[in-house]
């Protein structure tokens, strides 16, 4: 396991922020909720907040903070470390759900709102992958007209195995999985069908058959509910499994699309993610006829090579 203390870092009250905060690692306190974050300062108005998957600690230490991306200056970005994690040191995931002794479900929205009053943004986008997906999904719901990109979520953790064993950690009190569901949101299928005003963009592999067979179908069975306010994008880049099965440049086009997008508007986000992403038209010129000389195999040839490269042609961008 990773050794080491960790760096001290400035601790500041969300209430109390300067309102030209500079860039760099804190931790942001709200009432009785600490979470450590790593900020990077933008110029615009939208927020984007960023959250991690699970965290293999015999490689990683805690906090974690996923990468934030150096081409969105005109974005505040806020990278959020799980404090769920200081909970126990078994701990790899915690779905940003916090503890028995931690209401960070409830507390967390309160923190953002003030964080965006202090920097003066007023659009914000939830992004994550796996349990990060979760969070992001979850926090995005608290979040009336935000957006959120959830890449290959947990959707419902009363049927995703690990969880169990990974949350009674922070809720050692409960017993099961279906107690800690009656005092934080375990089911977001549950949850966002009682009525979502976000909008979300919910990225999945096909290559990813746990989550594509079990977590995504109920939770876009009532997203299609909304067609208004869900956009679902499938579809296989190479990469078998889970972790990685969505490369780092697809989720990046649709957060392009966002930013330059009219805000919350549907058709103009798919505008710009279709502009941002087709392949421009095809100027290769076609192949020349077979001579007369040439063998029926050789044609056969030709026609093989057309139909592959009519095929390959066709494939989405990000693949």
């Amino acid at each position: 396991m990773m050794s080491g203390k960790p760096l001290t870092v400035p601790e500041l009250d969300v209430a109390s922020l300067p309102e030209d905060l500079a860039s760099g690692v804190y931790r942001l306190r709200f009432g009785a909720i600490t979470v450590p974050v790593k900020y990077r300062r933008g110029t615009g108005d939208i927020l984007v907040v960023v959250f991690h998957g699970a965290v293999d600690r015999s490689k990683r230490r805690i906090p974690h903070y996923q990468n934030l991306q150096t081409e969105l200056d005109a974005c505040h970005q806020l990278s959020v470390a799980d404090p769920t994690l200081e909970l126990h040191s078994e701990m790899v995931a915690g779905w940003y759900l916090g503890g028995a002794e931690m209401p960070l479900e409830a507390g967390f929205p309160c923190l953002i709102a003030c964080l965006s009053e202090r920097l003066a943004v007023w659009r914000r986008i939830y992004i994550g992958a796996s349990s990060g997906g979760f969070a992001a999904l979850n926090f995005s719901r608290h979040d009336p007209g935000s957006v959120c990109i959830a890449v290959n979520p947990q959707t419902d953790l009363s049927i995703y195995k690990p969880a169990e064993r990974q949350l009674l950690l922070a809720y050692p009190d409960d017993g099961s999985i279906t107690e800690i569901g009656k005092k934080t949101t375990i089911d977001l299928s549950a949850a966002y069908g009682g009525g979502f005003d976000n909008l979300v963009i919910y990225l999945q592999s096909f290559g990813d058959l746990r989550h594509y067979g079990t977590q995504m179908p109920s939770f876009s069975t009532v997203g299609l509910q909304r067609p208004e306010q869900f956009i679902l994008h499938c579809g296989y880049w190479g990469i078998p499994g889970h972790s990685g099965s969505i490369p780092l440049k697809a989720l990046l086009s649709w957060l392009k699309a966002l930013v330059t997008a009219p805000w919350f508007d549907r058709q103009g986000i798919l505008d710009a993610h279709h502009a941002l992403t087709a392949r421009p038209p095809d100027t290769t010129p076609a192949p020349r006829a077979a001579r007369p000389g040439h063998s029926t195999a050789n044609q056969r040839d030709l026609r093989l090579v057309a139909l592959l490269r009519a095929h390959h042609l066709c494939q989405p961008i990000e693949g």
